[in-house]
């Protein structure tokens, strides 16, 4: 695991929990800490600081948040180990990460925000969880490798330009309450 002193944190008066703001390692592969000075870290924050050359990111249970912006631009970051406790990505959290291939969501997401996954060029293969009930606006924008989609039975709203530019879509499943 690493360092504390090369985190940053700001704490969440409103949730009583720490949230991680910066990165200042040069680890290639980044495992998140779960606690700091003895309390909860559950958030990754907006405009998460980081170094561009990350591979790997390992994120560990009590996780609640992935901020907006928090991975922008992270074009060597090929993997990325989601909590099973993640509920919400923000807004453009991993846009124009183009190494990423693969993301397997938790079944605990609810909310992907706007953009979340715009020009992820590199991503082939998705899983939509059950509990996600709305797609944001230009979420998958530009994937152009993403070849079919299987929606969750519980989405009831996809939003315009979701899948926008993803020339390589072939195939989208809809659940039966939509079609």
């Amino acid at each position: 695991m690493e360092n504390d002193d090369l985190f940053d944190f700001e704490f969440d008066e409103e949730e009583n929990c720490w949230c991680v703001t910066g990165y200042y390692g040069r680890a290639e592969e980044v495992i998140f800490p779960v606690s700091y000075e003895g309390k909860s870290v559950k958030k990754i924050g907006d405009d998460f600081f980081c170094n561009k050359k990350i591979k790997c990111v390992t994120i560990p249970e009590g996780y609640t948040t992935i901020g907006e912006k928090a991975f922008h631009n992270c074009t060597e970051l090929k993997e990325i180990k989601l909590t099973e406790s993640l509920t919400y990505i923000k807004a453009w959290a991993f846009n124009k990460c183009t190494g990423l291939m693969k993301i397997k969501f938790p079944e605990s997401l609810t909310n992907i925000e706007w953009g979340a996954f715009y020009d992820c060029t590199g991503l082939t293969e998705i899983n939509l969880p059950e509990s996600l009930n709305i797609i944001w606006n230009y979420v998958f924008y530009g994937c152009t490798k993403l070849t079919n989609i299987k929606l969750p039975e519980n989405i009831n709203s996809i939003m315009e330009e979701t899948f926008y530019s993803c020339i390589g879509l072939t195939e989208i499943n809809f659940p039966e309450a939509l079609t």
